[in-house]
């Protein structure tokens, strides 16, 4: 069996201005093989729990050993870890010179 190469622990939050002080959904380690792979879990985890902007955490995609792929927001966009732009817009398109070679296949992961 091989193993996985990414995962991402989804979770939500709270949102005050509808007078939730506690998560609203059960936490989730989404995997995959791919960033794309787990880029579509978060979202569907997000569709299946209704969630809402103001309960979306920071969602971080990690590779095998722990370092940090990048940042899912609430729309499926993928950001560089430290905040510095999108690595995927919001069509799924991969912007050319955001990741590591090896994780290329993001864009053409259906």
């Amino acid at each position: 069996m091989m193993a996985t190469k990414y995962r991402a622990k989804l979770e939500s939050v709270g949102n005050p201005d509808f007078r939730q002080y506690a998560p609203i959904s059960d936490p989730v380690d989404a995997v995959g093989d791919t960033v794309a792979e787990v880029v579509r879990v978060a979202m569907d985890y997000r569709d299946a729990w209704d969630l809402g902007g103001g309960n979306w955490p920071e969602i971080l995609i990690r590779r095998e050993d722990g370092s940090v792929v990048g940042q899912v927001s609430y729309n499926g966009r993928l950001w560089e870890p430290m905040g510095e732009g999108p690595m995927i817009d919001a069509d799924g398109d991969f912007i050319p010179g955001s990741l590591h070679q090896d994780e290329i296949d993001i864009a053409t992961a259906s």
